[in-house]
């Protein structure tokens, strides 16, 4: 196998342990407790949920023990911790441990970097669009978009803690290759909530360069191929992210949750207008894909786009991140 996960790396992705890496890097992540899935038997004060929810209450993650789990299925958003015996009792299925942690309240977004033989390339954040019913507390992933412009300090903020983590991930475990630092940008900064040391998707040179092979690149990086040692961080950082800055894209679908929706349009090309904005995008086999949003909204988001979306196709109840935002009214 070319390009293989070593099991020292993907210990890494499980969310009930990787405090200890935020800790030793410096990279600031919520409050939270680690449990054993008996525990999620008891009352919430017993595992002082009381203690660490916030306003949006808590997320409960699953550990990696049945496997790494991504696009937001190992997670439970409880906006109200007096129902968190019924919004968590699944995860008894799928784990050993849970990790319950403050519901950050911000902008879902992750910066990939890469480990090479001379240091760490970080590239440009990304917004990780994931919708949220805050009756329900059901999450929905959507994709990804290299179009936001979270702004300079913010930006800075983000690239200087994944590349901490980058240096702490190769210091501890040897990694080489992509890897991802996902978090919320909330109005206190960034909080990381987990480190995913693998090929992660969104890094947006689909779109920049799709002749570039960036799968096997990233494996032959894995494998230490000989001649690969002259590639420098800093250059390939460069080449990235002006790359992806000249051809921004979207990686987005929303489920249509209602045959028929609004518009009456079958598969095919469509558009809503929603506030200033005009969304288009295309339906087929029961998902719309969001293609461009004009003018776009501020900092260049997705998420109330999104959230508008859903709500157009028969999902109201989804709002976008940090909540109160917009996008679905």
């Amino acid at each position: 196998m070319y390009g293989w996960r070593r099991p020292k790396w993907a210990a890494v992705e499980d969310k009930t342990t990787i405090d200890r890496l935020w800790d030793a890097a410096g990279v600031a992540s919520p409050p939270h407790v680690v449990v054993d899935v008996e525990a999620l038997r008891r009352a919430p004060e017993e595992i002082g949920i009381g203690k660490i929810a916030g306003p949006a209450g808590v997320v409960a993650a699953a550990d990696s023990t049945r496997g790494h789990v991504g696009d937001s299925l190992g997670l439970r958003w409880v906006p109200d911790p007096d129902r968190f015996q019924e919004s968590v009792r699944d995860l008894a299925d799928r784990a050993d441990r849970v990790r319950i942690a403050r519901f950050a309240d911000g902008v879902p977004c992750s910066v990939l970097g890469m480990a090479l033989p001379d240091g760490i390339a970080v590239f440009a954040p990304i917004e990780i669009v994931t919708l949220g019913d805050p009756a329900t507390g059901r999450l929905l992933f959507c994709g990804s978009s290299t179009h936001w412009r979270p702004g300079a300090s913010a930006e800075r903020e983000m690239r200087d803690a994944t590349r901490r983590a980058g240096r702490e991930l190769v210091r501890t475990t040897g990694y080489r290759g992509i890897f991802s630092v996902d978090g919320l940008l909330t109005p206190d900064g960034f909080t990381a909530t987990e480190l995913n040391p693998r090929h992660a998707s969104g890094l947006g040179l689909r779109a920049a360069l799709p002749d570039f092979p960036v799968y096997l690149f990233n494996r032959a990086v894995q494998e230490e191929l000989p001649g690969l040692e002259g590639i420098r961080s800093a250059a390939l950082e460069r080449v990235v992210r002006r790359a992806v800055a000249a051809a921004p894209s979207y990686a987005l679908t929303v489920p249509v949750a209602r045959t028929g929706h609004a518009d009456g349009a079958a598969d095919g090309a469509a558009r809503l207008r929603h506030g200033g904005s005009v969304i288009d995008y295309r339906t087929a086999d029961g998902v719309a894909a969001l293609t461009a949003i004009s003018p776009p909204a501020p900092g260049h988001r997705a998420g109330p786009a999104c959230a508008a979306l859903a709500a157009h196709l028969g999902d109201p109840g989804l709002r976008c991140f940090p909540l109160g935002t917009g996008g679905a009214d």
